[in-house]
């Protein structure tokens, strides 16, 4: 603020020509610049994404089976089991657009099932949503996610007959116990009794009269002695199955094996399955399913509409399954050009490598 100027100053100036000596004027400083404090946005809670596995299809003879997985904003499913990781990525949702994630499976085999799905990260107003794997081991059903392979149907293998025969004694008793109710019904409970036995022969001599309080005589002759068909045992090598991929060298089961020689397959699961042995040279009939071994890996040979088809992995990759090349008399794997039979006519063929064949 400046001051007023005194009356004697103004006759100074006028007379003796004084300077005015003004108080200096400090400027007002200048207000300050205010920053806004940033306000975090109060996101609300996501309705959690819809995942579920629809049914699968066992016991299956397929090779392959896809999976279907129906994922709210998905963008990875992944299908771990015992043949191997399978993922597929894309932009999927819970109704339209479902992952659809193809597996291959491995002959004579359960499978067990374990499926992840990621849900896409979105931002939405300032929030993010998303970013999460979900993970499950059972349908939408509840039931857990397994699939069993059947190559060929399952045989019993203990039809062995037994050392012992009954001849036919009939001993049957029938009791009437009418009872008599009102409106004059008659209600008949045969009884029988629990020790009664009937029992067909196998084998019988002649034609004898059957009482039912005596036994019919059995002639002492050697015809009428029905003698048990009794079949050998065959003893089974086992050999892990982890034996037979990870080495290019014989299990020591193999090694001692003679050609025709009954061979179980023991997987991780415990899972066994009964095979014949064929080592180089040998000479056999193709199966249905048979494993090949090379130097490197195993092959699986399956038959496929009459096509026996290989399934092989070139360095280290799973290559398309396709039918067996022939060279002249030699079959081949069509993938990496490895011959591994000869045929010799006749339905027979010989081993040029190694070789299970399932029984």
């Amino acid at each position: 603020m400046i001051k007023p100027i005194s009356l004697l100053t103004i006759i100074c100036i006028l007379l003796m020509g004084c300077a005015v000596q003004q108080t200096p004027v400090t400027p007002l400083a200048a207000a300050p610049t205010l920053t806004p404090t940033p306000i975090t946005p109060r996101c609300p809670q996501a309705t959690p994404e819809i995942f579920r596995v629809e049914p699968l299809q066992s016991p299956t003879q397929a090779l392959e089976q896809v999976v279907q997985v129906r994922i709210g904003l998905g963008e990875q499913v992944t299908v771990e089991t015992v043949t191997g990781i399978f993922t597929a990525t894309g932009s999927f949702n819970a109704f339209s657009r479902p992952a659809q994630v193809t597996i291959t499976l491995q002959p004579d085999t359960v499978h067990k099932l374990k499926v992840t799905a990621k849900v896409s990260e979105v931002t939405q107003g300032g929030c993010k949503y998303g970013g999460y794997t979900l993970g499950t081991e059972r349908d939408q059903n509840g039931l857990p996610l397994v699939i069993e392979q059947r190559s060929v149907a399952t045989v019993p293998l203990n039809l062995l007959a037994t050392s012992s025969q009954t001849i036919l004694t009939p001993t049957i008793t029938a009791v009437l116990a009418p009872t008599i109710v009102s409106f004059s019904a008659i209600i008949a409970t045969p009884q029988v009794p629990p020790t009664s036995t009937i029992a067909m022969p196998t084998r019988v001599a002649a034609t004898l009269p059957v009482s039912a309080t005596s036994a019919p005589p059995v002639p002492a002759s050697a015809t009428t002695t029905p003698r048990p068909i009794l079949l050998p045992t065959v003893a089974c090598a086992k050999v892990a199955y982890n034996d037979l991929i990870v080495s290019s060298a014989r299990p020591a089961a193999l090694a001692s094996s003679s050609a025709g020689a009954c061979v179980m397959v023991v997987y991780k699961d415990g899972e066994e399955t009964r095979h014949s042995w064929y080592p180089v040279g040998a000479r056999l009939r193709l199966g249905y399913v048979m494993y090949v071994r090379l130097p490197t890996n195993q092959v699986t040979i399956f038959t496929k509409d009459n096509v026996h088809m290989a399934r092989e992995f070139v360095k280290g990759r799973k290559a398309e399954d396709l039918p067996l090349k022939r060279e002249g008399n030699r079959l081949l794997l069509n993938a990496s050009g490895t011959a591994i039979f000869t045929d010799l006519g006749a339905g027979e063929h010989m081993a040029l490598v190694d070789v299970l064949v399932r029984q």
